[in-house]
């Protein structure tokens, strides 16, 4: 067998990624999936956990259902949402052209301007669960000495909620945002298992263009520049989590 000569090639792949013709498109589509799964998934399981924190009839199988998403693996889910999707046999697309919403199924994937928000609808409907499991627990903790003084003091349910409760949760909050945060940047079963990137790039995060450069193209070494790139990324976030979990120990042991 033949060696190939090796070659040092210094930083040339570093800075090789933002010429690329794909960079600035896979960095946006990133930004876009991070911020919007982590903000509505962590908005819509805090809207959750206030609301099964009520008493009342129902509750315990309310919070079965709503933990669905979560419990069910990501690789089935990715699969069952390609098929509601799908533009010839998709539910969605049937019931819409049953109810003479349109004439034809829209093409939630198979558009380039619809991929990524139905990808990231899919990814909120499983994420959100976690966000709320987070949240219920950091309810349990708020001292209901507190609500209750403040109901004296004639507090209504909105003030009692952002003079007391909400401060309270402010650790747990933190440390949830962060780790969604960290899960929807490094997210790759369901964007590539539904769409593989397509079409034309549209959904392609940074962890499935690595994967894509790495094992579709082999190129090895733009995937592995690509890589320490996202590394660092985490590690910083990484940082910031370890961060906010040590302002919660000091908050507890001061009080």
């Amino acid at each position: 067998l033949q060696l190939r000569e090796k070659i040092f090639t210094g930083f040339d792949n570093y800075t090789t990624i933002p010429n690329s013709s794909v960079f600035s498109k896979v960095t946006w589509n990133t930004i876009v999936w991070t911020v919007v799964s982590t903000i509505v998934a962590f908005g819509l399981g805090y809207g959750c956990a206030l609301a099964l924190h009520r008493d009342f009839m129902g509750r315990g199988l309310m919070r079965g259902i709503l933990l669905i998403p979560w419990v069910v693996s990501a690789v089935a889910a990715s699969y069952v949402w390609r098929w509601i999707y799908h533009s010839d046999f998709g539910v969605i697309g049937a019931v819409l052209v049953g109810l003479g919403i349109t004439d034809r199924p829209p093409n939630f994937i198979d558009g380039i301007h619809t991929v990524l928000p139905s990808l990231i609808v899919v990814n909120i409907w499983r994420e959100f669960s976690f966000a709320m499991i987070m949240l219920m627990a950091g309810l349990q903790t708020v001292p209901e000495q507190l609500l209750r003084a403040a109901q004296v003091d004639g507090a209504n349910t909105w003030q009692r909620f952002w003079h007391v409760t909400f401060p309270h949760l402010s650790g747990v909050s933190m440390v949830t945002a962060l780790l969604l945060a960290v899960s929807n940047f490094n997210g790759f079963i369901i964007p590539w298992i539904m769409t593989s990137g397509g079409p034309a790039n549209s959904s392609h995060i940074w962890i499935t263009h690595i994967y894509e450069l790495a094992f579709g193209r082999q190129r090895w070494g733009i995937a592995a520049a690509y890589s320490v790139l996202l590394f660092l990324i985490l590690m910083a976030l990484g940082v910031f989590y370890v961060r906010a979990l040590s302002r919660g120990d000091k908050a507890r042991q001061g009080s």
